[in-house]
């Protein structure tokens, strides 16, 4: 199975993917200056997200251990915290 890393930028509703978490970042940077640059102050007010809600999903896989917890002990949705503001 192949697997890569999302590095989102909930803030402004960007993200971008590496196959680490240092390239993810690295690309998140590359994609976020050229945005900045192009986009006019009202573009980047109305994209702006002042409040970031992030939460944890558990699927079940035929009770495959996804994220470490055997399925037998995963909850649907753990909770929400809100972050950031």
């Amino acid at each position: 199975m192949s697997w890569f890393v999302v590095r989102p930028c909930p803030e402004l509703d960007i993200a971008s993917q590496g196959d680490t978490i240092e390239e993810a970042c690295a690309n998140l940077e590359e994609a976020l200056g050229p945005f900045l640059e192009a986009a006019s102050p009202a573009k980047i007010a109305h994209r702006c997200h002042r409040e970031v809600y992030v939460t944890h999903l558990d699927v079940a896989v035929a009770n495959v251990a996804v994220c470490g917890t055997p399925a037998s002990r995963r909850r649907a949705v753990s909770s929400t915290q809100p972050s950031g503001g």
